[in-house]
């Protein structure tokens, strides 16, 4: 099917240094009213007045900057705890001004969203509307940054300044009743009769915080490792963003966490001596500063790690095995879950749990068929066919976190798709299909 053409106008790229004074003073002003939103509630109509403008005089090209800055504070973004963060009322008109803009579209990913929103209607029904609405936007939304030239290291470092923020007004809950108000403590069982508090950011869940955090520093290793010199704004990320990771006592984070700082050290020593001792020196700055930060979370997870005694899988995986093996019964024993799913947003009644597997929420919520249909869309929309094995960083360590954490219908997926989009066309380390099929 041939592509629907319009005369696309010609892109900029959208670094720091272009826009400083505009993106900085935005920023602040958004860092203000999220705190006076943390103070009174007031503030949140403030704020969503003052962005919805923003938003709409801003290129679409800020406006995904100011969205990954926005992403980690979403959990707070909304009058209260039961409505829709208005994040995602940010998130539909940033897609709608791409759609309207003069860009390409291709007939056959319009064919594939039809498709599949309707068999979303069809199976999930009418109120899971929100629900495929955030996943259409989502596929729109990484067609367009194909064609979008967005500097990498803007869109890491707003995103990292963003999970700063939110986890700052965590730390802070005890002086700010509203926050307090969003989010409960998540807590572990009792491991040697002492119960261990987990750091979980705005989210209330460690591990969704905690892969904000992961994603974040999976695109700074990479553009540390595709940039010539080393920044002062680099290591300061690294540094906060472990800490606040790190107090989650998250497993699956430390093990993502060690990846990367393996993956980093080996292309150091591809690239020098040189490398080596910058890798060495940063990783001593971030271990005196984290054993003076966070010294209370290493020594949990210590006490978490050496109280696990059993060798089951069950007990080492948290029960997700358990879980895992009741969806995989359920998908398997039912022909319609298994050829169709059983509808998005569900879970399985003899459990009372989400899957904690994203490839396993694929399987029971969309079937076979949707499955099948989600993976096309997807690498239709994102028109990748290759790229080299340092823009893979990102994506493998997102699919490693996937399998112990469900995000299929969350808004953030998107974003961690958009930045390993905007990554690879950074470095020009991958070929776009721009006539996907």
């Amino acid at each position: 099917m041939a592509a629907i053409m319009i005369k696309a106008k010609p892109n900029t790229i959208v670094r720091i240094g272009d826009t400083a004074q505009y993106i900085g003073w935005v920023c602040a002003l958004f860092s203000a009213l999220i705190v006076g939103r943390a103070l009174h509630n007031s503030f949140f109509y403030i704020f969503a007045g003052i962005s919805l403008v923003t938003f709409f005089i801003s290129s679409t090209k800020c406006c995904v900057l100011f969205l990954l800055f926005l992403l980690p504070l979403a959990p707070i973004l909304k009058p209260d705890i039961n409505s829709m963060s208005f994040f995602t009322i940010l998130y539909f008109l940033v897609v709608a001004k791409f759609v309207v803009a003069n860009q390409k579209v291709h007939g056959w990913l319009l064919v594939g969203l039809i498709f599949f929103c309707t068999y979303n209607l069809v199976f999930s029904g009418i109120g899971q509307l929100t629900t495929i609405a955030t996943m259409m936007a989502g596929f729109l939304m990484l067609y367009y940054l194909r064609y979008e030239e967005i500097d990498a290291e803007s869109a890491a470092m707003f995103f990292s300044a963003g999970i700063c923020l939110a986890s700052i007004l965590a730390l802070l809950r005890s002086s700010l009743p509203i926050i307090n108000a969003f989010i409960t403590d998540a807590m572990l069982a009792k491991v040697e009769n002492e119960r261990i508090v987990r750091f979980s950011g705005l989210q209330g869940n460690a591990n969704y915080h905690t892969l904000d955090i992961t994603m974040a520093l999976a695109a700074i290793v990479v553009i540390i490792c595709n940039s010539r010199k080393i920044k002062l704004s680099h290591i300061v990320f690294i540094a906060c963003l472990s800490i606040f990771g790190l107090m989650s006592v998250s497993k699956s984070f430390l093990i993502a966490w060690v990846l990367l700082l393996i993956f980093w050290f080996f292309v150091s020593l591809k690239q020098g001596v040189g490398r080596v001792v910058k890798f060495l020196f940063i990783a001593l700055i971030s271990a005196l500063v984290l054993c003076y930060f966070a010294y209370d979370s290493i020594s949990a997870y210590m006490l978490r790690l050496s109280g696990s005694t059993s060798t089951s899988l069950a007990d080492i995986t948290t029960g997700r095995t358990d879980i895992w093996l009741s969806y995989i019964k359920e998908i398997f024993s039912n022909g319609k879950v298994l050829f169709v799913g059983n509808g998005l947003n569900t879970i399985l009644t003899s459990v009372h749990k989400g899957t904690h597997n994203t490839v396993l929420e694929c399987a029971f919520s969309l079937g076979i068929v949707g499955s099948v249909m989600f993976l096309v869309l997807l690498r239709t929309s994102m028109g990748i066919k290759s790229y080299k094995h340092r823009v893979w960083l990102p994506l493998v360590i997102l699919l490693i976190r996937m399998l112990a954490i469900g995000i299929l219908t969350y808004d953030s997926l998107w974003f961690y798709f958009a930045m390993i989009v905007i990554l690879a066309k950074e470095y020009n380390q991958f070929k776009i299909n721009k006539n996907p099929s």
